[in-house]
C-alpha cells in the first residue's frame, strides 16, 4: 500500500468520525433550541384524538383557523412570520373566544391530512361555529406575503363565517 493510500484512508476515518462527532452535538443541543413553531399564535394539536378534544372543548360560536404546517417545511417557516402577525391583530381585535387559532404539525397528524384532503403545505381551514366536520371555507395554498396580507385574509374569512 503507498502512502498516498495510507493517507487517503486515514483522512476517510477522521473524516467519518467529525461527521459523527458533529452529529452526537448537534443531537445534544436539540433540546436547547427554540424551534420557530413555538412561537406561532394558538395551540398545537398533536394526533386525531388531541384534534377531536380540542375541537369539542371550543366555544360554538367561535371562528376556528386551523392551520397545517410541517416543522420542516421551508414554505411553513417563511409563512408564518405573516400569520403570526395576522393572528395577533385579529385576537386583539376580536378576543380570543371568537378567534381561534389552531395548529397540526403534519409530521405526527397524517390522519388529518386525510381527513381534510390536503394537498398542499401550508393550508389554512376555517371553521364556522367550532365545528370540526365541515369546513366553511378552504383556502389552500394561501401564502401571506406581508402581515397586511395575512390580515386581509384573515379578516375576510372571518367577516364571511358571520353571515346566516
Amino acid at each position: 500500500m503507498t502512502n498516498i493510500h495510507k493517507l487517503l484512508g486515514v483522512f476517510l476515518v477522521l473524516s467519518a468520525m467529525a461527521a459523527v462527532t458533529s452529529a452526537t452535538a448537534q443531537g445534544e443541543n436539540d433540546h436547547k433550541t427554540v424551534r420557530w413553531t413555538n412561537n406561532i399564535n394558538g395551540t398545537m394539536i398533536y394526533g386525531k384524538a388531541d384534534f377531536d378534544k380540542k375541537f369539542a372543548d371550543l366555544p360554538k360560536d367561535a371562528t376556528v383557523f386551523l392551520w397545517f404546517l410541517r416543522e420542516n417545511c421551508p414554505h411553513c417557516k417563511g409563512f408564518w412570520w405573516n400569520y403570526r402577525d395576522g393572528s395577533d391583530y385579529m385576537l386583539k381585535k376580536y378576543g380570543a373566544k371568537k378567534v381561534i387559532f389552531l395548529n397540526a404539525d403534519l409530521s405526527s397528524n397524517f390522519d388529518l391530512a386525510y381527513r381534510y384532503k390536503l394537498k398542499h403545505l401550508p393550508t389554512i381551514i376555517t371553521f364556522k361555529n367550532g365545528d370540526s366536520k365541515n369546513p366553511y371555507l378552504t383556502d389552500e395554498q394561501k401564502y401571506f406575503n406581508t402581515s397586511e396580507d395575512a390580515i386581509a385574509y384573515f379578516e375576510k374569512q372571518y367577516a364571511a363565517q358571520q353571515l346566516p
